[in-house]
């Protein structure tokens, strides 16, 4: 029996191959479906090969590669994009709309135009129509744009023109108005003709296409109205349709935040019966970066290319979601850019990163970039610009000395309404903003470019030069520390200042530059300097960067040293670190380390929240990147699953197919496999996620049917693998720790008289 079930599952994965060489799609249904489920079942019973061959699309280590998909570079909504391209296949009658939800600018339609160009003409015949409701307050408005994009030949002004002067000739001939409510011979005339019908027939023709509504939430009609109008094409015309929303307005708007009446309960309904599946958008950031350089002006993009990751740090520490403030600062940088004259343009084109040049452009796009948003998200005002700077750092001097964030006199000087948007700003900003480093542009002219969007050519290259000529020749203040045979005393003195008072204000985060400050400071402490004591030093620079972790602020800098094993060796931009023999300097450098490797871990965990519960039906995904199977994963060695809410990893487990769990369950099981004690030990706090997901099978099984039972018990038994996995590793530990103990007491007891 069971050689039979072997040759049967065998000939399943060789038709699976076909289907896959001929390019059907597997969630198309049909016959692929049918074989694809019975593999996915029948390899958990009868293993992955047979005659000593692999099953096509068999994994004897995971059993993930049911099907092999066209490779995809993954990014924060490529599963709406999959199942979009799934919902949109003619072959697949779905009698419900998809609903995209998010915040207003979130890049809800940019993501629907870029798919729209990339799928126009692959689904058949099907064309995709976009319509947006802002401000639609009637129906013929929403027909109006469909028939446009139907017919652009008979939407065109010329066509319009001619229609109008057809109509003028039609009044002077009957000398009677061509109103709706005419009822006239000429009326009946044109309707006779067809006219009419050839405009309202356009309702026909749309039978089958993919219609996308923009802007709900912005629709000057009621809601269950023109929701009821937009399933009329989804129940009667057999339309794909795709609506985006910024549902938190909705819900304001229909009462739902304040407890609901009869609209809330009229949304709902027709939601329920319209929308079969909603998707949450995430903002894509790196897509629009990258869509934003395109469409720049040629020239402008390798001067901003090398502030691109700070731009987006900016935007992120902003709060917002919104990627139009983002576009904005891409687009008045240009506006910028080109207000300056050609030489100091050309002179940033090829400035590198030591030079003056790049320094001017990092604090103008800083401070560019940060007032933008704050302006944008309507936390400051145009007016108060010139002063908002000097208002942070008001504010920022302030901060811990006195019971309030600025006094009185801070009121007569800037205004409550510009002091509370700086209170709010510094602690968003702080790692941005290097007070001691000077201004890029004059306060006056910020004001002028904010408030005109026009700015002189010679008084952007006055600020140009007042900040690049003092720079010339000129070292970093912290290099210059590290130079010390090339100052004085008091050249020596003003340099640690300034080093000193950035700290003060945790401007300086590159780890490099801060492992050569305090080994300075050691150096200085060990050599019998009044001024240091190295135990206070060693303190100092262990609170600082502990500060920067917990502001995941910590980076390592252009030029670290990289070595295996570490991040960063003896070294920084060439330079070795001073006192780097001593002990005290090793404990700071073991300690920034270790404190940078930890938020690069918390980081990765963050990110990896998002994704491995979003792309838990996708086991190819799963296994490329928390395995080692192939090439190491990005997640391989960090215990992401053990931060993961197991009510909702379990959750999103439960509504897998049964060959889906399979699938996931050989990932955990390829996860653990292979691995040293010390590298298992890593992942053992992933042990009660594993736990919850067996309690949840146990349960599973005893309330369903056979099939589930069946499936079940094989889950159980991969399951309950991966569990003597852990369990080995910590009996090892336990055992470990036993011994150590007996050694200690065997210790006291040898010492005792």
């Amino acid at each position: 029996m069971l050689n039979l079930c072997g040759r049967t599952f065998y000939v399943f994965g060789v038709v699976l191959t076909v289907f896959e060489v001929e390019g059907k799609s597997h969630d198309a249904g049909g016959g692929y479906d049918l074989v694809a489920s019975f593999l996915e079942l029948g390899m958990a019973f009868v293993g992955c090969s047979f005659w000593g061959k692999c099953v096509p699309f068999g994994s004897c280590e995971s059993l993930v590669f049911i099907k092999q998909e066209r490779a995809v570079e993954m990014g924060l909504n490529t599963h709406i994009e999959n199942y979009l391209e799934y919902y949109f296949d003619s072959d697949v009658d779905a009698r419900y709309a998809v609903l995209i939800h998010g915040k207003w600018g979130v890049g809800k339609t940019f993501f629907v135009n870029r798919l729209k160009e990339h799928w126009e003409g692959t689904f058949d015949d099907a064309q995709i129509l976009y319509v947006s409701l802002y401000g639609v307050a009637k129906v013929s408005d929403i027909q109006d744009q469909f028939f446009a994009q139907m017919h652009p030949v008979l939407a065109s002004k010329p066509a319009r023109i001619f229609a109008l002067l057809g109509k003028d000739a039609m009044r002077f001939a009957y000398r009677a108005p061509l109103s709706h409510e005419d009822k006239s011979s000429v009326t009946t005339s044109l309707q006779a003709k067809g006219v009419a019908d050839a405009v309202s027939g356009w309702l026909s023709e749309v039978k089958g296409h993919i219609l996308i509504f923009d802007d709900l939430e912005r629709c000057s009609m009621s809601l269950d109205v023109v929701l009821g109008y937009i399933n009329s094409f989804v129940e009667h015309h057999g339309c794909k349709v795709v609506i985006l929303a910024n549902e938190d307005e909705i819900r304001t708007l229909v009462g739902v935040e304040g407890g609901g009446d009869g609209k809330q309960r009229r949304y709902q309904l027709v939601k329920e019966k319209l929308v079969g599946k909603g998707f949450h958008l995430q903002p894509d950031v790196d897509s629009a970066v990258k869509s934003f350089l395109r469409d720049m002006k040629p020239g402008v993009e390798p001067v901003v290319s090398p502030f691109l990751e700070m731009i987006v740090q900016i935007h992120q520490a902003s709060g917002t979601e919104n990627l139009r403030h983002l576009r904005s600062t891409f687009e008045e940088f240009q506006r910028l850019l080109m207000l300056f004259p050609k030489d100091v343009v050309g002179a940033f084109e090829v400035c590198g990163e030591d030079s003056p040049e790049y320094l001017f452009l990092k604090v103008v796009i800083e401070e560019l970039t940060i007032m933008l948003h704050e302006v944008k998200s309507g936390c400051l005002s145009v007016k108060d610009v010139p002063r908002f700077r000097s208002a942070m750092l008001r504010v920022a001097m302030q901060s811990g000395k006195e019971s309030e964030p600025y006094s009185q006199r801070d009121i007569e000087e800037f205004g409550e309404e510009l002091l509370r948007a700086a209170v709010q700003a510094v602690p968003k900003y702080k790692a941005f903003i290097h007070w001691t480093t000077p201004v890029g542009l004059l306060p006056i002219t910020w004001g002028k470019f904010f408030a005109f969007s026009f700015v002189p050519s010679d008084e952007l290259k006055d600020g140009f030069e007042s900040f690049v000529v003092p720079y010339r020749g000129r070292r970093e203040p912290w290099e210059r520390l590290i130079h010390v045979w090339e100052l004085d005393d008091s050249e020596y003195d003003d340099a640690m200042r300034f080093v000193d008072d950035e700290l003060a204000h945790y401007g300086e985060h590159r780890l490099g530059v801060l492992l050569h400050i305090f080994g300075v400071k050691v150096d200085l402490a060990l050599t019998g300097h009044p001024d240091y004591d190295v135990k206070r030093v060693v303190r100092e620079a262990k609170a600082y960067v502990s500060e920067l972790k917990g502001r995941r602020g910590l980076v390592l800098g252009p030029d670290a040293d990289r070595y295996a094993g570490g991040l960063i060796g003896s070294m920084y931009k060439n330079r070795q670190f001073d006192a780097w023999e001593s002990d005290e300097f090793q404990e700071i450098h073991r300690f920034a380390v270790e404190c940078f490797e930890k938020q690069q871990q918390d980081l990765l965990v963050e990110c990896a929240k998002l994704k491995v519960v979003a792309n838990l039906h996708d086991s190819q995904w799963l296994y490329e990147n928390l395995t080692r199977a192939r090439s190491k994963g990005e997640y391989a060695d960090v215990p992401v699953l053990a931060s993961l809410e197991q009510s909702q990893f379990v959750s999103a487990f439960e509504l897998l197919s049964l060959g889906d769990r399979l699938s996931v369950v050989g990932v955990l099981k390829a996860r653990y496999e292979s691995r040293l004690p010390d590298e298992l030990k890593r992942l053992c706090a992933e042990r009660p996620l594993i736990d919850a997901l067996v309690a949840s099978v146990e349960k599973a099984r005893s309330r369903h049917g056979k099939a589930t039972w069946l499936a079940g018990r094989v889950i159980l038994e991969r399951l309950e693998e991966v569990q003597s996995q852990l369990t080995s590793v910590e009996l090892v530990d336990e055992s470990e720790q036993v011994l150590s103990e007996a050694k200690g007491a065997e210790a006291v007891s040898d010492e005792s008289p």
